[in-house]
């Protein structure tokens, strides 16, 4: 949203919390980033919660969000999928599943998939598009995958 804004001539200003982390601060150990390695530490920042205003509020380790500059980038590991097209229709397909509000989106995939694109191509994503028989139509292909051509 930082980009957008100041690309659209906004100034902008982008507060992260916590470190910068380079190559080299990087494992992949799941259970030392589930443990604060990349997530904020609920024992140094914990968090409460209570369904009411009426309700005390209790500790509960229920929001992790990535705690370096990047935050939820950082925190999934750059990982990053597209919805597949069905996704956007699960009320359609499935019907309606009692005492939930399952409602198809708003949207299509179609009308997101220009969106996708644009994310994929403004953060450099890497790997290999339309390889996967189960993947969802590209308008482009993945930026690391136009270099390798």
């Amino acid at each position: 949203m930082a980009k957008e804004l100041s690309t659209a001539g906004f100034h902008v200003v982008v507060l992260e919390q916590g470190p910068y982390l380079r190559e080299k601060d990087f494992q992949y150990d799941e259970q030392k980033i589930r443990l604060g390695a990349l997530v904020n530490d609920h024992t140094v920042r914990p968090n409460t919660f209570r369904q009411t205003e009426k309700d005390k509020a209790v500790l509960a380790a229920s929001i992790s969000y990535g705690l370096c500059v990047g935050g939820g980038t950082v925190h999934y590991t750059t990982t990053h999928w597209r919805h597949h097209e069905v996704d956007f229709i699960e009320r359609s397909r499935w019907g309606a599943i009692a005492g939930t509000g399952l409602a198809d989106w708003p949207l299509t995939y179609a009308e997101l998939e220009p969106y996708y694109t644009k994310a994929e191509w403004d953060i450099g994503y890497s790997g290999q598009g339309n390889v996967s028989p189960f993947e969802a139509p590209r308008s482009k292909t993945v930026p690391d995958a136009a270099i390798a051509e």
